[in-house]
């Protein structure tokens, strides 16, 4: 059996369905329940629900967990997360992402949460009136998100902006942020302690 998404290119998967392969796609979901489905329909064609429901059971409860320490639920900070590498435009996550639902989870303002999609270009001008308080940056390592950093900083119309100004920049794993799976948990999480320890030490 292939197991296939429709964010895969769609010419692979119409070969696959040509050559009459055993494929099962599924759409990328955006939320904890539609990962809780995926995760439940998977485990259903691979003959395996008992290890599903444990899974989806123990994610479940890691969830309560991880929310039971959120220091100042709803703080509301606003954020703009941006996927370094991709070229010289500012790329963020609009409304239909699952990582917009993610940010709105952990008590977070996505100022991109108004733009329809998954995946859009910002525009420079409209982040500057947005003035976000923190910058989130999906890089491979910390070295490309340290890159990424000089870069922001070096753009000298963005400098006003809260978040340049105070060098609030926040590392994102591309690898753990970029994929809708059961890490979405650990996503989830990392997202949660970075962003709360660093409203903290802002605060004092």
């Amino acid at each position: 059996m292939i197991l296939g998404f429709r964010g895969n290119p769609r010419r692979f998967l119409d070969k696959l369905y040509e050559e009459k392969l055993p494929l099962q796609a599924f759409e990328i979901g955006t939320t904890f329940e539609d990962l809780f489905s995926l995760i439940d329909r998977i485990s259903g064609l691979t003959c395996t629900e008992a290890r599903g429901r444990e899974l989806i059971s123990s994610l479940r409860e890691r969830i309560k967990f991880i929310e039971a320490r959120i220091p100042r639920p709803g703080v509301g900070a606003k954020v703009f997360l941006t996927l370094y590498g991709q070229g010289q435009e500012l790329w963020t996550c609009g409304q239909n992402s699952y990582l917009n639902y993610l940010l709105g989870r952990a008590g977070l303002q996505n100022v991109a949460a108004d733009f329809k999609g998954h995946w859009l270009a910002y525009n420079p001008e409209k982040l500057i009136a947005d003035n976000p308080d923190f910058i989130l940056i999906m890089a491979r390592n910390r070295q490309a998100f340290s890159q990424a950093t000089n870069w922001l900083e070096s753009l000298t119309a963005l400098r006003a902006i809260t978040a340049i100004k105070n060098k609030n920049f926040i590392f994102l794993d591309e690898n753990l942020f970029s994929r809708f799976g059961p890490r979405l948990v650990d996503a989830y999480e990392w997202l949660i302690k970075a962003v709360y320890s660093a409203s903290d030490s802002e605060a004092k």
